[in-house]
């Protein structure tokens, strides 16, 4: 039976109305819609187009696919048969490895030893591994502990100097990355996702009639964006601009964010709280994100222009609406942009035992921000310690992530995270995620590209099945494209040949 269903302007975009949604779609589109609400007595549905419905779901790019895969033909019988070759081959892989003991005892990191008996579990997301690199607990922020004088005349000069510090960027920044840090820490959770292979994330990509939709509806929103600033709307200057954007953006985090950086602008900070207080109670209390995007902006003018005991009463309250994990992630960040590395240390802390020394993400945070104000030694402990709690199907992660920092932090030794790599590549050298990140962190973090080089000469040489090796020629090739020779590009080119000379002989 068919069903219709109707979706407002206001849910097919985040913060922005549509106000003519055939710029956006045309009649016949796929789209992937959430069913808001049923009325069973009026029998009617409404729907939402949002981007933000579906940030949380991890099987968002696989209905697509789907979707889009019912109108393609099947694929030839040649092609079907070189997939279950391939397939049988990978079974086989991972059987061998899955049979091999980790010998992980006598590997040692220049007198630290590298524990826990790794097991090979599931393979996660590679976004986890680059938000941890690049979400780390410090970013180049200047947020400096500054609390009110007791002289009055002295407090207004210092908060009038703190005004400039606290700007929208600041108080957006944190926000903004809330989805993806879930995200990431939802792998945490018994999820099995081979995110390390490139192959599997090419594999993810979006087609190319999925990338000309959306790119549609971004015209579509900018063109609307550019109308409304011909007609001189959308210019915000005054609160009470921003009070009549409110009016039909009451949801939107960005809004009141926007609102609050304006009043701090303007040196109204109590104004400011109030203008946070409003936006908590006015948020749907469905729209989660949204509110905790205001809770965090709150959170960072406490701690610009509070006292240490106005930002642990708000944390109280943010920790009774949001889940004390990632509060604390929040918090520690805050910290951690102010230089106050002991209380992001005391916050991430609390994440870690919030979710019983199982999080993975928690503890690289806390590696990730001992890396960060100079103390190797905490973090090389520290990760022993994880080694010690975490289940063995994430070891392999947080080792390779912990490689990751010894290479690219100033207080971090490369020397280390390759004892790390090759320790694991012993143990599994089938593992092709291991190999693509040790090829990555040796190519942008290495000061010899012949280490690179001899990499790849080496893993072409592992056993595995055709589609990963040829994964690997293709990496080889183009890193001799952008840092080698035309002669060293046609040695891989040769190599490559050479190697398919040898499947044709077998």
């Amino acid at each position: 039976e068919r069903l219709g269903g109707l979706c407002y302007r206001t849910e097919i975009e985040d913060n922005v109305e549509i106000k003519d949604a055939s710029k956006a779609y045309s009649q016949g589109d796929r789209v992937l819609v959430k069913v808001l609400s049923i009325d069973k007595i009026a029998k009617k549905i409404s729907l939402g187009l949002k981007p933000s419905y579906f940030r949380d779901d991890e099987d968002t790019d696989m209905k697509e696919s789907e979707i889009e895969a019912s109108e393609k033909e099947n694929d030839s019988e040649e092609e079907e048969d070189e997939k279950k070759e391939s397939d049988s081959e990978e079974e086989e892989d991972e059987n061998e490895d899955a049979e091999k003991e980790c010998t992980f005892e006598n590997t040692r990191i220049k007198g630290l030893p590298v524990l826990g008996m790794v097991e090979e579990g599931e393979e996660e997301s590679d976004e986890e591994i680059e938000e941890v690199e690049t979400k780390n607990v410090q970013e180049n922020n200047d947020g400096e502990d500054d609390e009110g004088s007791e002289d009055d005349s002295d407090e207004s000069s210092t908060e009038a100097s703190k005004h400039k510090k606290l700007t929208l960027q600041d108080m957006m920044k944190s926000s903004s990355k809330q989805s993806n840090d879930e995200d990431s820490d939802d792998d945490d959770d018994d999820e099995d996702d081979d995110g390390f292979d490139a192959l599997e994330k090419e594999k993810e990509t979006k087609s190319s009639k999925s990338r000309k939709r959306n790119r549609m509806r971004e015209e579509a929103l900018l063109a609307e964006k550019e109308k409304e600033l011909a007609d001189g709307k959308d210019i915000v200057e005054t609160a009470d601009d921003f009070e009549r954007e409110l009016v039909s953006s009451s949801d939107s985090s960005m809004l009141w964010i926007r609102y609050m950086a304006f009043q701090i602008a303007q040196t109204e900070i109590d104004q400011a709280r109030r203008i946070a207080e409003r936006a908590l109670q006015t948020i749907n209390f469905r729209e989660e994100e949204e509110k905790q995007n205001v809770w965090i902006a709150y959170l960072k003018i406490e701690y610009k222009y509070g006292t240490e005991e106005s930002v642990n009463s708000l944390f109280k309250r943010v920790v009774q609406h949001w889940d004390a994990k990632h509060a604390n992630y929040a918090l520690a960040e805050i910290y951690a942009d102010g230089k106050d590395y002991e209380k992001a240390d005391l916050a991430l802390k609390k994440a870690v035992k919030a979710s019983k020394g199982m999080s993975r993400g928690a503890w690289l945070r806390r590696i990730v921000l001992k890396m960060d104000s100079d103390k190797a030694d905490e973090a090389r402990a520290l990760l022993q310690e994880a080694i010690r709690a975490l289940p063995k199907r994430k070891h392999i992660r947080t080792l390779m992530e912990f490689a990751r920092c010894e290479y690219s932090k100033n207080s971090g030794s490369s020397e280390r995270g390759r004892t790390v790599c090759e320790g694991l590549l012993s143990s599994y050298p089938k593992r092709t995620d291991v190999w693509h990140q040790y090829i990555d962190v040796e190519q942008k973090y290495g000061d010899d590209k012949s280490r690179v080089r001899k990499l790849f000469e080496r893993v072409i040489t592992v056993k595995m099945s055709v589609k990963k090796i040829k994964a690997f020629f293709k990496k080889w090739l183009t890193f001799e494209q952008e840092f080698g020779s035309e002669a060293l590009v046609e040695e891989v080119k040769a190599k490559a040949r050479e190697y398919v000379a040898g499947l044709a002989g077998n």
